[in-house]
């Protein structure tokens, strides 16, 4: 009885592991003017269960990329082909697509101010 239990617990845990697994796919990067940051747009897929995500986040150019790590500015439910464009290197404009749903939408990040169109 207590190994079917063992192997139940187990089981139950290897499944909640492989649940939160996450593809992410970078579809646009746009290096501020100044050089110092870059604006990402990605897609997030967490499988069957979920909707695709589009998120964008913005990191300083000489980080390494970890977008498990980014903090995110923008974040939307589905795909969506965002336009990003750095307006001067502490103002970034998202042109949002309309009826777009969002769950994040930061306006500053470390100074940057972020406008929505």
């Amino acid at each position: 009885m207590k190994w079917i239990l063992v192997a139940a617990l187990s089981f139950v845990g290897c499944q909640r592991q492989t649940h939160f697994d996450c593809a992410d796919s970078v579809k646009r990067e746009l290096i501020s003017p100044d050089g110092r940051y870059v604006a990402l747009m990605f897609e997030r897929d967490c499988g069957a269960t979920t909707s695709v995500s589009t998120l964008v986040a913005i990191r300083e150019s000489r980080k390494r990329l970890d977008l498990k790590e980014a903090r995110l500015i923008l974040s939307l439910k589905e795909s969506w082909d965002l336009a990003l464009e750095w307006n001067s290197p502490q103002a970034l404009t998202i042109h949002l697509p309309e009826g777009a749903r969002t769950y994040t939408k930061l306006a500053t990040w470390q100074g940057v101010q972020i406008t929505y169109r």
